[in-house]
């Protein structure tokens, strides 16, 4: 694809670059560095809340670990968001520490007995991948954790529902009052 080209977020893989061969993951591990450039940054901003995205970078630790790889590492972002009461830009930062195991084969099923009871592998973590194929691509988990961390309802500082002027304080009826001023004259 050329740079020029429009891409989505199903193609994050070729914007990021986070693609690990497990055979080339030696036994003390590698460190796999990431800063989105201009364009990843209009996408995944584009794809999430953020009407503007300025920083997308860390990196990922992987190591083998039980027949698998565990990925540990650092995402740092910078963006703005509407705040959910005036509308106006909130700068947010994220920085947080990343984990996830991944272990090789089929994830298992859910041993569900007649009685509904679900018996849990307690061997197994919540933030567990499972794969087949020789390679492991980071960008659906770095993505992921990304949108995980962003705050759902930025507020700017200072800013209070009460301070929103209300559709009475307008002078205007509200659609349910000329409903109820309808009924009233019948």
């Amino acid at each position: 694809m050329s740079k020029t080209q429009e891409y989505t977020i199903e193609q994050l893989s070729l914007l990021l670059d986070m693609v690990v061969r497990v055979e080339e993951v030696p036994t003390q591990g590698r460190k796999y560095d990431f800063a989105a450039d201009e364009q990843t940054l209009k996408v995944l901003a584009e794809h999430s809340a953020a009407t503007e995205l300025t920083q997308f970078e860390g990196f990922v630790e992987i190591r083998p670990i039980r027949g698998g790889l565990e990925a540990k590492g650092k995402l740092k972002a910078a963006l703005q968001q509407p705040c959910v009461v005036t509308l106006e830009p909130v700068e947010e930062q994220i920085d947080v520490a990343i984990e996830r195991i991944y272990l090789r084969g089929e994830e298992p099923e859910l041993d569900l007995t007649a009685n509904g009871e679900v018996f849990v592998d307690l061997e197994v973590d919540a933030d567990t991948e499972w794969f087949t194929a020789d390679k492991i691509d980071l960008s659906d988990f770095i993505y992921e954790q990304y949108l995980l961390n962003i705050d759902p309802y930025p507020k700017k500082q200072g800013a209070e529902l009460s301070n929103v002027k209300d559709d009475e304080d307008s002078g205007e009826l509200s659609p349910f009052a000329a409903l109820a001023a309808l009924k009233q004259t019948k």
